[in-house]
């Protein structure tokens, strides 16, 4: 942990697996309780499904610093995040329950309208020929019906096809491969919740305009 004034920073290593990532926490839980910290603070974000990467702050007590230091990173955080009171973290399974419920308050969630694409919107698009659009589900979720135009691109594959060279992107999907400044990218999924992520994916990599489709094919 790296010490600032009231407050210790800890990042949970990504190579860890979950159940190495939660031992570490206990600890850290235990270090909070004995220092008497009034929050924990926990942001994340998702390496793949079930597999959440973790970053720790402890405000060891109340402050004009920690406070200010609190909202900004819960405005700035594009994963999971969750602001803790001392009288909230007990076990670790309440620790499980935030990592793996995203909180609405969170950048993680992209539920705001610069994030999204109504149905009637997307329509437009694909009326226009003017949409790159990628269904996140599971190739049979995607074979038993999709959108036309979808291309699959599976939501564990997200990260590492949108790393292909263009070339090699467009051998394999038979499509072109999107540009980081595309404004016409749009997830899909059956309820919105996995195109979330793709979509946190996407930027995180650069892809700073690309939108997920609201509600799913839902």
């Amino acid at each position: 942990m790296q010490q600032c004034p009231g407050v210790y920073h800890h990042k949970v290593e990504r190579a860890q697996s979950l159940t190495e990532q939660l031992t570490l926490l206990r600890g850290i839980i235990d270090y909070a309780r004995k220092q008497r910290s009034e929050w924990v603070y926990v942001q994340g974000y998702w390496k793949s499904f079930l597999f959440p990467i973790f970053k720790v702050m402890i405000v060891l007590h109340s402050s004009l610093y920690s406070v200010p230091a609190l909202t900004m990173l819960s405005l700035l955080s594009r994963g999971l995040c969750q602001a803790v009171n001392r009288k909230s973290y007990p076990t670790v399974a309440s620790f499980i329950r935030t990592y793996t419920t995203p909180s609405p308050t969170c950048g993680g969630t992209h539920d705001d309208e610069a994030s999204m694409v109504t149905p009637s919107q997307l329509k437009a698009m694909l009326s226009n020929r003017n949409v790159q659009l990628f269904d996140v589900r599971n190739p049979d979720e995607y074979q038993s019906g999709h959108i036309p135009q979808a291309v699959n691109l599976p939501l564990d594959t997200v990260e590492e096809s949108l790393k292909l060279p263009p070339e090699s992107f467009k051998q394999k999907f038979e499509v072109k491969a999107p540009g980081k400044d595309d404004d016409n990218i749009v997830f899909n999924c059956r309820t919105g919740v996995r195109s979330g992520e793709a979509l946190g994916i996407a930027r995180q990599m650069g892809f700073h305009r690309a939108r997920h489709l609201k509600g799913g094919l839902t």
